[in-house]
């Protein structure tokens, strides 16, 4: 009746690896990003902040569904 699906698991990541650090809806303060970002640092990883997490879009989101889609590419 189902079939049995294999589960793929991603490799863990390690020491070098980039971590992206976007919002995908509402703004998040730039302080909770930096303090996100040197955590990340902390770990060994680099964070790559997007380029419109900063934007503040109709006082709530970050920035226009356009550019937020953007910052996943």
């Amino acid at each position: 009746m189902f079939k049995s699906k294999k589960i793929v698991r991603p490799a863990y990541l390690k020491e070098g690896d980039k971590v992206a650090l976007i919002s995908p809806a509402y703004w998040v303060p730039q302080e909770a990003i930096k303090e996100a970002a040197d955590t990340i640092r902390g770990w060994g990883l680099q964070p790559v902040i997007g380029p419109h997490t900063n934007i503040l879009n109709m006082e709530a989101y970050a920035g226009t569904a356009e550019e937020r889609t953007a910052d996943l590419l």
